[in-house]
């Protein structure tokens, strides 16, 4: 994986800059860390700076960039939204790189490629790390690997339950992995229990059994579990996002059905073996189904779910009867 070479080299020697395009914040937020410990190792007020383009005027930071600080003799700067960046905010300081900023260490994050092409001092360098938002098949690598990082393991089934509650972005994953760390204190894994405690508090019905109640095209009992979800306090927006995300998975199955074995489709799409026969079962159900009708009414309610402040659960309801 990138990001476990990127901090291993990181670990062996610290470049002076670095340009890293990071669709999820999330793996440049690891980048960083890594650096304050291998190049900083304790960080200070006077060693560690995070800039946004409308924080600074240009001729003064290239005027402190060749400044030796007396009170710290490294420094890391780090510009966010670097995509937003003006040429004449950006050329000045690439020059400076070119010429040498000794002891310091300025790192560029962006959620996309910038729009001109400053980027070919990075290139020349192999100092340009992009990073894409994984696929919601590679969640659970991703699951792992955060617990990992926390010198934990965690239960397949406690996995599955985190990312059908949490979703797939990154940071607040690994925001609830920290909690659930916490929650466990000295034990070694996290388990369902634990994600059930921690995450699902009370509640009677979990996402979980939502969605499989859809897969199933049992109607009746997912707007059972979805009116008791509801009134428990659960976001209308996250279970519509958690049954889309569902449908997906079950459509992509479908689609690869014919040219595919199980064994491929299951890895393919990163489901655990555990958890396979219980999948397949639901895409066998949705073999012949009008997918594009779905992404059509998906479309239509998330649209209504976002401008309308009232009638969310009359939307999800009716998105719920039009696939089961």
């Amino acid at each position: 994986m990138l990001i476990d070479q990127t901090l291993t080299n990181i670990q062996k020697k610290v470049d002076s800059s670095y340009f890293v395009v990071d669709e999820t914040q999330f793996f440049s937020s690891h980048i960083i860390l890594e650096l304050k410990k291998a190049f900083l190792g304790k960080e200070t007020p006077d060693n560690f700076s995070i800039y946004h383009p409308e924080d600074f005027q240009i001729d003064d930071l290239i005027e402190d960039l060749k400044t030796v600080s007396i009170l710290s003799s490294r420094r890391l700067m780090v510009f966010k939204e670097a995509e937003r960046l003006t040429k004449h905010q950006m050329e000045p300081l690439v020059e400076l790189l070119k010429w040498g900023v000794p002891d310091q260490c300025l790192v560029f994050v962006a959620k996309k490629k910038p729009r001109y092409d400053f980027l070919d001092y990075f290139k020349t360098h192999d100092r340009v790390l992009e990073f894409k938002k994984p696929y919601d098949s590679k969640m659970s690598y991703w699951v792992n690997w955060v617990v990992r990082r926390q010198k934990k393991r965690i239960d397949p089934r406690a996995t599955m339950l985190l990312i059908e509650r949490v979703g797939s972005d990154l940071q607040w994953l690994e925001r609830e992995v920290e909690k659930l760390c916490l929650y466990v204190g000295d034990q070694n894994s996290i388990d369902e229990g634990s994600v059930k405690a921690l995450l699902f508090s009370t509640r009677s019905h979990s996402i979980f059994e939502l969605t499989a109640a859809v897969g199933y095209k049992k109607k009746e009992k997912a707007l059972k579990i979805l009116e008791s979800m509801i009134q428990e306090g659960e976001s209308e927006i996250f279970m519509f996002a958690m049954i889309v995300r569902h449908l997906r998975l079950l459509w992509q199955a479908v689609e690869w059905s014919s040219e595919k074995t199980d064994v491929q489709i299951q890895r393919a799409l990163g489901i655990h073996p555990a958890f396979w026969d219980e999948f397949r079962r639901q895409r066998d159900v949705f073999m012949k189904s009008p997918f594009t009708r779905y992404w059509e009414k998906a479309a239509e309610v998330d649209t209504a779910l976002k401008t309308s402040g009232m009638g969310k659960m009359a939307w999800l309801s009716e998105f719920i009867c039009s696939i089961t």
